[in-house]
């Protein structure tokens, strides 16, 4: 059986610290046996010289020198034994350090290997959509009304395209770009924000939407991110809440140290495990995968990214499939001016 050229790789990377390790070891035996070998003719040298000499002081002083040079030798040998733990240290953080490289080289080329799969899955299902209907209108002479039928549906396919080419750009935008500093804004206002852009659909659909303030709301971010997080928890609830359903929007404070903004439909619900996959790229719930909803399954995946990069969390809680789902942004609260105030007056009482 062939073995892969990773496993081959690591197996080399293994036996090459190996003997880095083994080398260290046997330059530290070498300096030591030749340390020691030097020590044992100088004081054989010594011995006979006092020997030849038969005079008690001469011996006195030559026994002094001798054992001054095993004074030296044990230096030497602790010396040796510091720079062969620090050599052994520097292989141990080398090879850690590559190794937490590997690691991270093989997470991010699995990660790019499921991207490039889920990529290619959810342009397949409109593009073969597309050719069928393309197909189907080459072929037949159609009467008006079904050709008016496959058009729409083609456009919604275009339109499906176009929405999931933006939402990788936005991700990889997201991922690659330095954000711009965050100024002080207002959870509250990126709802009021988010609705109107969504309004002509919340009427079309009968959607009524409730908005509940308790407390400020204020944090330090950027107003159009934040907007397009809140504008994607809304779109979600537009989807999967029943046609003239009942969106809840409660925004406010909690200790004064955190602003939170929650949206809450009473739509199909949340199982346990698509609590965990739906923020994922491409990750979509049960009912999105059993019934006819569109999307990517980008949008969460964006707005976790940029709520994270705000410094808060998102999460998404149910009772189960049938009770609706409670999505909900927490985010520092933006520090008050007379806090700020208070502190830059302290250092100087």
């Amino acid at each position: 059986m062939r073995r892969p050229a990773g496993h081959r790789a690591a197996v080399l990377f293994a036996l090459l610290v190996l003997v880095c390790y083994g080398q260290v070891v046997w330059w530290f035996l070498y300096q030591l046996d030749r340390t020691r070998e030097a020590e044992r003719l100088q004081v054989e040298l010594l011995v006979a010289r006092a020997a030849a000499s038969g005079d008690p002081a001469v011996g006195a002083g030559l026994a002094a020198r001798a054992e001054a040079l095993h004074d030296r030798t044990r230096q030497r040998t602790r010396m040796f034994i510091a720079e062969g733990t620090f050599f052994l240290a520097v292989i141990t953080a080398g090879t850690g350090l590559l190794h937490l490289a590997h690691r991270r080289e093989r997470r991010l080329r699995r990660r790019q290997d499921e991207l490039i799969k889920a990529v290619s899955h959810e342009f397949n299902t409109p593009l073969q959509a597309l050719r069928l209907s393309l197909e189907t209108m080459t072929a037949r002479d159609l009467p008006p009304d079904r050709r008016e039928r496959y058009l729409q549906r083609m456009t919604g396919d275009v339109d499906r395209l176009a929405a999931m080419v933006d939402e990788l750009l936005e991700v990889q935008r997201l991922e690659s770009t330095a954000p711009p500093p965050p100024e002080p804004c207002v959870l509250a206002d990126a709802a009021a924000v988010a609705l109107t852009g969504l309004e002509p659909r919340l009427r079309a659909a009968g959607m009524a939407v409730v908005v509940t303030a308790e407390g400020p709301s204020e944090v330090l971010g950027r107003p159009g991110e934040l907007t397009r997080a809140v504008t994607v928890l809304l779109e979600n609830a537009l989807k999967y809440a029943a046609v003239g359903g009942r969106v809840t929007v409660t925004h406010g404070s909690r200790n004064g140290r955190r602003a939170f903004l929650a949206v809450t439909d009473a739509g199909p619900g949340l199982t346990h495990d698509d609590q965990r996959v739906i923020f994922a790229r491409f990750g979509r719930g049960t009912a999105a995968r059993r019934g006819t909803v569109p999307g990517t399954g980008l949008g969460l995946a964006i707005a976790r990214r940029i709520v994270t990069d705000h410094g808060g969390t998102i999460t998404a809680t149910s009772r189960g499939p049938g009770h609706g789902a409670r999505f909900e942004i927490v985010l520092p609260a933006a520090p008050r001016r007379g806090d700020g105030a208070r502190r830059e007056e302290e250092p100087r009482s």
